[in-house]
């Protein structure tokens, strides 16, 4: 499993690789400049504040954006499922915590039963005792009527 997986990963680079080298004058030679207006209030600009009105960023590389743009995703997917995990993990924990009681809840009444029967309860024979989880037939119902 561990091969195939460096297998995996080994061709998503060749793949990548291969991408970015037949498109090498789009992403190194060809340079953009972001071009954005946060607040479009006239009123704004007759006072003479710009600083959030029609923002350019300096040029760039396409290169540079595309692998800025990949590492903010990059980084946002990794914060979701960084808050997944700790929801998962309290969940988890949550859910021990209930296992644990109730094991100490069924120890206590095992225990509860065993002195129950040394105090000098009648042994109970085998057919005696029904198991409801998996339903009881009718003749076993009317055993439990008649004692």
């Amino acid at each position: 499993m561990r091969k195939l997986k460096i297998a995996y990963w080994a061709i998503i680079v060749f793949v990548l690789i291969l991408f970015f080298a037949q498109n090498q004058t789009f992403f190194v030679k060809q340079k953009v400049s972001l071009n954005y207006n946060l607040i479009t209030f006239e009123s704004l600009e007759e006072l003479g504040i710009k600083v959030f009105t029609k923002m350019t960023t300096p040029e760039l590389q396409t290169g540079i954006f595309f692998f800025a743009f990949f590492f903010v995703g990059v980084g946002l997917a990794f914060l979701y499922c960084f808050f997944v995990q700790l929801k998962y993990t309290s969940r988890i924990r949550f859910l021990n915590k209930t296992c644990d009681s109730h094991l100490r809840k069924i120890g206590s009444l095992e225990n509860e039963l065993r002195a129950l029967r040394a105090a000098g309860t009648p042994d109970l024979d085998e057919e005696d005792i029904v198991d409801i989880s998996k339903g009881s037939p009718s003749s076993e119902e009317d055993k439990l009527k008649k004692k």
